[in-house]
């Protein structure tokens, strides 16, 4: 049975967060871009630049996760 990794040190942690932070930033950023490219309302653009921060910061993180 193989022992678990150790835990990353904490400034570690603290940057990979930074970085799936900024993707998502990002990626809400191109999609909110895409939405006004294609006339859609306000509410909508807002809607859609959400939804690609949360589920692309999650991605990130949920991708580290695994990968530890």
């Amino acid at each position: 049975m193989t022992p678990p990794p150790p835990p990353i040190p904490p400034p570690h942690r603290a940057l990979l967060v930074l970085i799936a932070l900024l993707s998502g930033l990002t990626f809400a950023f191109a999609a909110a871009l895409v939405a006004q490219a294609m006339h859609a309302e306000p509410r909508d653009i807002v809607q859609w630049a959400g939804g690609t921060f949360v589920t692309v910061t999650l991605l990130v993180l949920e991708i580290d996760r695994a990968l530890r």
